[in-house]
């Protein structure tokens, strides 16, 4: 499943956490990912994805989407592997 995603809030939490995107990316292919969305040049991303780039960056999956609807995507599935 994918969500759609908000570059302005990733650029904002990547920022916070203080930390490169190869860190906050965990590998070269989710760092590549999370480059692609701070560049906005993809609006969505799995939620596994999500999942990581939030553990990394130590805030809630739901932050990282902030449209309303999408938040309750994001709450349903943000536990499940």
């Amino acid at each position: 499943m994918k969500v759609r995603v908000n570059p302005s809030v990733f650029r904002y939490h990547v920022e916070r956490a203080g930390k490169t995107i190869t860190a906050i990316g965990g590998d070269s292919n989710s760092a590549r990912v999370l480059f692609n969305i701070l560049t906005g040049q993809t609006s969505f991303t799995t939620m596994k994805m999500i999942r990581k780039f939030a553990k990394n960056m130590g805030i809630e999956p739901h932050e990282l989407v902030p449209d309303e609807k999408m938040e309750r995507l994001v709450r349903a599935f943000a536990e499940v592997e």
